[in-house]
């Protein structure tokens, strides 16, 4: 609903409303769904009717749902004690679609998948409740209470008044017409005939009041005012309402001015917050007329709309989108708009040419239809989208003791009854089932009109690749199919298809042998396969037989011309994503297969990155059958799984396994009691939870993932049951030697081959849809649609941007993206190892007889030498007391000595990349060292030499170099010294990149030595480097703006000026140009660029402040004044504090005297302000003479809070004992004390 606010005075005494003044209830209305609350009256509409329950259609889009305990208390009695007699009449015969009633919130429920459920009454005694006999008016609503001789009364819920009219049906809705009052209101006459009721209005002499005005009161109004979301109204001299733009009549939208007389219907009453909706449609206002209840345009609902252009939107509430065929429909921003801040960015919503939308909803009572543009891609919307034998896939909301109900949608759910959750009953399905588990399941029958699905989740119906008996004409005669039995009689079964086909199964027919007894045989929900024998469609009867059936007489299914046996590796071809994985095509037959999620990978948390990568078309290699049956064929990727199939680690059926063999598997389920493991071959094993670790895990979740790929042992097997226990212990089960570290290198190479794909797809300029996926405050990371690829945006443009909840970016949020770089270079990886190869021999870093510091690494007798490191400090766990961090595993050459060394190195010569290229080495006999840049150590193989160098020189020389080293740390380590060269300040802003102190220094240090082209250079790269900083970032532009003002030409400080704008907030770089402009006395060029700023920034106070100040600076204090009224005409609301800010500018840059006029006039519309009264006593203390500082007298006598007074006798006093005489100080105290003593003693205390 729209929002429309009256602009009142504040500050002063309210006096009391005469009859000529109007009652304004104001309230925030945008959003009347939230705001709806218990006791709100409305006039809705029913929509549907059934036994139970009402369907109304209420104003803005909204349901609510009249059950049949709420019609009234007669109709409850008589429901009680005689439902089966001839007086009762059920719901639809008394309501019926397109009528219009009378109604109150008796009830919001939130239910458990967190949607609001209105509950709705009729009931005259909640209607009316707060009527007395005294207040009975025309138009009430009340409904039959008792048969009478010659009519009936009628209840209309006043305490102590009876109603009558003639011959109605109990329960029976009326809205009546109050023609007398009788005995002080005990008896009320009533009529109900068509033409006096649409002739009935309400009149100025009746002596209305809000507890008397009910929704369906027509009343004579006038308008007051016309917003853009609609009008405001008087009606019955002192009541005041909201008309909103859903119920104008669109044909005179354009044409309603203020002061036009309008007939009016009151659609809803809010007492709490005395607010009063009308509507002015003629359907709710002219005699005669009625609701349509069709569909206009005959657009189905769910049906999916294109080419919809948005004509208009309105503020916190939504849109209106125009139909193809000139329909109009409403889109709610909160529920059902693409991006929840749609309304703030209004221009682009409304720009763009066309928008797809899904009609949810007809709602009779705004007439109109409500859309969405968000669900477009559901696959089920209502119940008529889905189709008996079809499978669906759902999530599990309760379990009852009857069944199972599954969500396919937020409004679509089934229940599973209990005789379907398995091939076989369950004795305890709490176990196999829990809240929130997805399911597949296959639809038995579905009646769109009274919302019921029924569902099954037996695995022989879900699979079953015989036709479907979707009706009786489905069922001819040789035909065999799947249906279960739900009947067993003694002359037979009652078997039942799908869309409530059933049909017999004689004695007979049930077995080639002789059969007594069939309950002995047969039980009710077995699955069965049968042959039918007889079909007549026209008398839907139906005769089977099973004993065809088993003795094979039935269509045999097509086999495949193809062969894929489990352990075949093959190549495929991705034909479409879905949610749980790839349908693929096995090349080169283009035989259908399926490829889960789950089996892309062993890394579960590389699936969905490769899930994104892959696309339709893409072509898939080396994959292998793991599982396949006569529907399907499902492949794997997982590298484990693949070597367990090659090396025959697995089991092909049941019969092979053992006690203590050893298997390769995934998660299937978890549960509360342990996880499922599937094999190859579809074999399926418990781990039950003592099993699953060699400590204790209170919760499954926390410790495996679906799909996660496990090594499982075998312990114990049920061949009765088929069903076998394994353990996933650590200390039970054996890892193939190597498996760690061959599992992350696959890990890597998929991430690797991701980011390769994805790289290829992205292209700059390219436009995709974006989803948020995580927000922090001041970034979010977003996807950008199908493409996998993730980026980080900014949430925040500015450091004093203030964000509403409803502006925020929200995980899930979807919106528009433009791709401006496909590749990024602002966060690197550093590799782990580096083997790059340098072309340094030890020799000639090293001299004979040069004196070094050297680390003992080993020592061997034969041959006679010992192996020495370079390093200050060595990585053996004797100098470092921690394990060792470089294990002999990871095979580096610095482990590596002798002939375990020789091998190494000539198998690095093997692989070395293909773009590094071999060096040359000479032959000696020394063994050679390595040079790495990342380590400062070299080992190096020699004989013992004597050394040149005394000790004591070697001393000497290491206490000089510590002494070098130490003034050299020490110089670095002072803040205040300022680099003196450019290899300074590349040092310092490699260790802090995204520092703007830093490169402005390093500007300035080219612009002291007219460098200025390197100046200009050094600016360019720190607006590269710096990242994600938009501050850091805008540092620079502004210094780059001032480089240009000062050493450039008028054109290349546009052209910078024009590229700030495209990478940072546009409002701070205008005011920075501008403050450029006036320090350096360009006043010309910062008037214009003031000029263009207050169009382009006119919602900005700060900009019309600026703006000011500029002025007053330049001495323009009349073209001050009138920037001031274009302000206030310009700002959303008449802000005082703009007000208040240009009069502290007169008082420093103008005229004091229109300073102190301007508070005055502010202060006495506001005199609560005590902050303002503070400013202005500042600004007259150091502006003004002690005469004008009598305002002092003025703010004492202010009725605001005992302590502001306080506060500011305590500043009188001051001022007094500075500026003023002993009697004056005096005089403040005396005045204090008069003021405490007329507070009274608390006040003193």
């Amino acid at each position: 609903m729209a929002s429309m606010e009256e602009d009142f005075p504040r500050g002063g005494i309210v006096k009391k409303p005469t009859e000529s003044q109007i009652v304004v209830q104001r309230s925030e209305v945008d959003n009347l769904f939230q705001n709806v609350k218990e006791g709100m009256l409305f006039l809705g509409c029913v929509k549907e009717v059934t036994d139970f329950e009402v369907t109304v259609s209420l104003t803005g889009g909204i349901q609510g749902f009249l059950g049949i305990k709420n019609i009234s208390d007669s109709y409850t009695k008589l429901l009680t004690e005689h439902i089966n007699s001839d007086e009762f009449f059920s719901l639809p015969h008394l309501f019926i679609p397109g009528m219009v009633i009378r109604c109150v919130v008796a009830k919001i429920d939130l239910t458990k998948r967190g949607s609001f459920s209105i509950q709705l009454s009729v009931n005259p005694k909640m209607v009316n409740k707060s009527l007395s006999s005294s207040s009975l008016k025309t138009g009430m609503s009340g409904c039959v209470e008792s048969v009478e001789d010659h009519g009936y009364v009628i209840d209309i819920g006043v305490s102590g008044s009876k109603a009558f009219l003639p011959k109605l049906h109990v329960g029976q809705y009326v809205t009546s017409l109050v023609e007398k009052v009788k005995n002080d209101g005990r008896i009320v006459q009533l009529s109900v005939s068509p033409k006096t009721l649409a002739q009935a209005f309400a009149g100025y002499d009746q002596g209305w009041t809000l507890t008397n005005i009910l929704p369906g009161l027509l009343v004579n109004a006038t308008i007051k005012k016309v917003t853009k979301h609609g009008l405001f109204l008087k009606f019955l001299s002192n009541f005041s309402g909201q008309v909103d733009f859903l119920h104008l009549e669109p044909e005179k939208a354009s044409n309603y001015k203020e002061g036009d007389e309008v007939r009016a219907c009151v659609l809803y009453v809010d007492p709490t917050t005395r607010l009063i909706g009308l509507s002015l449609r003629n359907y709710l206002v002219v005699p005669g007329t009625r609701v349509d209840t069709g569909h206009p345009g005959g657009i189905q609902i769910g049906q999916v709309v294109k080419n919809c252009k948005m004509t208009a939107l309105h503020h916190a509430s939504g849109g209106i989108l125009e139909l193809p065929d000139n329909m109009q429909a409403f889109v709610h921003q909160k529920y059902h708009m693409k991006e929840h801040n749609a309304l703030a960015n209004e221009n682009k919503m409304l720009a763009k040419a066309e928008h797809t939308c899904r009609i949810l909803d007809f709602c009779l009572i705004d007439q109109i239809y409500c859309a969405s543009l968000r669900v477009i891609e559901k696959p089920f919307f209502r119940y008529h989208d889905i189709h008996p034998g079809q499978i669906v896939e759902g999530t599990v909301s309760v379990l009852f003791d009857y069944g199972m109900i599954v969500h396919l949608s937020d409004n679509i759910k089934g229940l599973v009854p209990r005789t379907h959750l398995s091939d076989i009953v369950l004795k305890n399905p709490e176990k196999k089932y829990m809240e929130g588990m997805k399911v597949k399941c296959r639809v038995l029958s579905v009646d769109p009109e009274n919302k019921k699905l029924s569902l099954t989740r037996k695995k022989a119906l879900i699979e079953s690749s015989l036709p479907l008996f979707l009706s009786f004409a489905d069922a001819r005669p040789g035909r065999v199919s799947h249906g279960y039995i739900v009947c067993i009689k003694h002359f037979g079964c009652i078997v039942r298809f799908y869309n409530n086909v059933k049909g017999l199964v004689p004695l007979n027919e049930l077995s080639s042998e002789a059969i007594v007894s069939p309950e002995e045989f047969f039980y009710v929900g077995q699955v069965c396969k049968t042959k039918v024998l007889q079909c007549d469609p026209e008398k839907e009867k139906l005769l089977l037989s099973f004993k065809a059936a088993v003795e094979g007489n039935l269509e045999e299914p097509l086999k495949s011309d193809y062969e894929c046996d489990v352990g075949k590796k093959v190549d495929v071809r991705v034909l479409k994503k879905l949610d749980s994985g790839f349908e693929v095509a096995i090349l080169p037959n283009e035989i259908p297969a399926v490829l889960p999620t789950l089996h892309l990978t062993d890394h579960l948390s590389n699936a969905p990155l490769l899930w994104q990568s892959l696309q339709k078309g893409d072509t898939i290699s080396s994959l292998v059958c793991f599982y396949k049956n006569k529907q399907n064929i499902t492949l794997t990727k997982k590298p484990t799984i693949k070597w367990a199939i090659e090396e025959g680690i697995l089991a092909e059926d049941f019969s092979k396994i053992t006690v203590g063999m050893q298997l390769y598997g995934w998660i299937k389920n978890i549960m509360a009691y342990g996880v499922f493991v599937e094999f190859p071959y579809g074999l399926v094993g418990l781990s039950p939870k003592s099993a699953m670790a060699d400590k204790f895990i209170a919760d499954a979740t926390t410790a495996f993932e679906l799909g996660q790929t496990v090594i499982a042992k075998v312990t114990n097997i049920d061949k009765e049951k088929l069903r076998f226990l394994v353990t996933l212990k650590m200390s039970e089960v054996i890892s193939p030697v190597g498996n760690q570290q061959t599992s992350l290198t696959n890990g890597l190479q998929e991430r690797w081959a991701v980011t390769e794909m994805l790289s290829m797809r992205l292209i700059e300029g390219s436009k995709y849809e974006a989803m948020v996926q995580f927000v922090e405050k001041d970034f979010a990371v977003i996807s950008l649609g199908d493409t996998a690829q993730m980026t980080i945006i900014q949430t925040r443009s500015h450091l004093n941007e203030v964000i509403l909840d409803s502006e925020k970016l929200k995980p899930g949020m979807t919106f528009h993206a433009e791709v401006i770089d496909p590749t990024c270079e602002a966060l690197q990886g550093l590799p782990l190892v580096s083997w790059e190869q340098k072309p340094v021999h030890p020799e000639k870093l090293y001299k004979l007889g040069q004196a070094i510091q050297a680390k003992v690494v080993d020592v061997s007798s034969k041959p006679q030498r010992f192996v020495l490191s370079l390093t200050d400090l060595s990585l053996l766990p004797v100098d470092t007391g921690k394990p060792d961090v470089l294990p002999e595993s990871l095979d580096l050459p610095l482990r590596l000595v002798g002939e375990e060394k020789k091998k190494h190195d000539m198998k690095r010569k093997h692989k070395l990349s293909e773009t590094q290229k071999e060096v040359p080495t000479k032959k000696k006999k020394s063994k050679k060292a390595k040079m790495d840049d990342s380590d400062s150590g070299v080992e190096v193989f020699f004989r013992e030499e004597p050394q040149k160098k005394t000790r004591h020189e070697l001393e000497q020389e290491k206490k000089e170099a510590e002494k070098a080293l130490v003034k050299r740390e020490l110089e670095l380590m002072d803040p205040n010294l300022r680099p003196e060269d450019d290899a300074a300040f590349e040092r310092l802003l490699l260790a802090s990149p995204n520092s703007s102190l830093l490169w402005l220094q390093y500007m300035a240090h080219h612009l002291q030595a007219t460098q200025i082209e390197q100046a200009r250079t050094v600016a360019e790269r720190a607006l590269k480097t710096i990242s994600f900083e938009e501050q850091e970032k805008l540092n620079v532009w502004v210094a780059l703006l001032n480089l240009e003002n000062m050493y450039g030409t008028a054109e290349s400080l546009k052209k910078v000026f024009e590229r700030a704008l495209q990478f940072c907030e546009p409002m701070p770089v205008y005011q920075q140009l501008a403050d450029i402009y006036t320090k350096s006395d360009k006043t010309k060029e910062a008037e214009v660029l003031y000029k263009t700023m207050v169009k382009k920034f006119r919602q900005n106070k700060d900009v019309w402040l600026s703006y000011g100040t500029f002025l007053l600076q330049q001495g323009q204090s009349g073209a001050a004044s009138a920037l001031l009224q274009r302000a206030l005409k310009s700002l959303p609301s008449k802000d005082v504090d703009v007000i208040a800010k240009f009069a502290q500018l007169e008082f420093r840059y103008g005229d004091m005297e229109k300073g102190h006029a301007m508070f005055d006039k502010v202060l006495t519309s506001y005199p609560k302000r005590t902050d303002l009264w503070s400013v202005f006593i500042d600004l007259t203390v150091k502006h003004g003479s002690q005469k004008e500082v009598a305002l002092f007298d003025r703010v004492i006598h202010l009725s605001v809070s005992m302590k502001k007074i306080k506060f500011f006798f305590k500043r009188y006093l001051e001022y007094e004992k500075k500026h003023g005489t002993p009697q004056s100080i005096q005089k403040v105290k005396e005045k204090a004390m008069e003021f405490v003593e007329s507070k009274g003693t608390e006040a003193a205390s």
